[in-house]
């Protein structure tokens, strides 16, 4: 199920222009912290912090290995190639970019915008067109 809205949401902001997405007054990602072993919490120059559990990011990194750019699609996986249970090794902040090593062998890179196009909670009330002031 977690996999299917994060495939609707991806979707759905393909669509919109990064310009559409992010203007130049979007907060960008400041520090990081694990929450437990399942999410990444990222806080944003603007205050804020974003709860991403670790499937959710793993599955959506935009790398040349787990995404193909011309047909604007991510690789197909296997089930049996899917760990549920990955986890992060190390992740750090450098130049406003989300840097993650991952226990499956992998390295993924997250721009700030990348991240705010990921939102969790952002993205799941504007598509239903809910308001909640955190």
């Amino acid at each position: 199920m977690l996999r299917f809205v994060a495939r609707q949401l991806f979707r759905k902001n393909q669509g919109l222009s990064s310009a559409t997405r992010l203007s130049s007054s979007q907060p960008v990602a400041q520090s990081i912290s694990q929450n437990n072993d399942q999410f990444l919490a990222v806080q944003w120059n603007d205050g804020k912090v974003d709860e991403f559990p670790h499937f959710y990011l793993r599955e959506n990194c935009s790398c040349s290995q787990c995404f193909q750019p011309l047909k604007n699609a991510r690789h197909m996986f296997a089930p049996k190639e899917l760990d549920l249970n990955v986890a992060v090794e190390s992740a750090n902040i450098n130049s406003s970019q989300l840097n993650v090593k991952w226990s499956d062998g992998h390295n993924s890179i997250y721009s700030s915008e990348s991240l705010q196009t990921l939102r969790y909670v952002t993205l799941c009330l504007n598509t239903y067109n809910l308001e909640l002031n955190i």
